[in-house]
């Protein structure tokens, strides 16, 4: 879709309105991410290891040193995105709440 000009107010709320985002979910996923990539790195018989589609053989200490940092920043970010969005969403609904009161 192209850009046309200015968006209205009511076309935001009702595209923020049909998003649906589930907080614990997200939450569960990148703790199943790093679960994984541990598992997969203590693991003896595993010669690979797989990090976002691309596969890094464990003797290649460098690449596995750098994808590992790497997948562990980008899933620590997330982690902290996701509990900032939801901290502050509550403060919103909270002072919402209390001044309507």
């Amino acid at each position: 879709m192209a850009y046309q000009g200015n968006i209205s107010p009511v076309q935001v709320t009702q595209e923020l309105n049909n998003v649906h985002y589930d907080v614990k979910k997200a939450l569960r996923i990148t703790q199943s991410e790093i679960s994984q990539l541990i598992s997969d790195m203590a693991d003896p018989n595993k010669t690979t290891i797989t990090i976002d589609g691309r596969e890094i053989k464990k003797t290649d200490t460098v690449t596995m040193q750098i994808a590992v940092t790497n997948k562990m920043d980008q899933l620590s970010n997330q982690t902290t995105t996701i509990l900032s969005v939801f901290q502050q969403m509550f403060a919103m609904e909270k002072s919402l709440g209390s001044s309507s009161a």
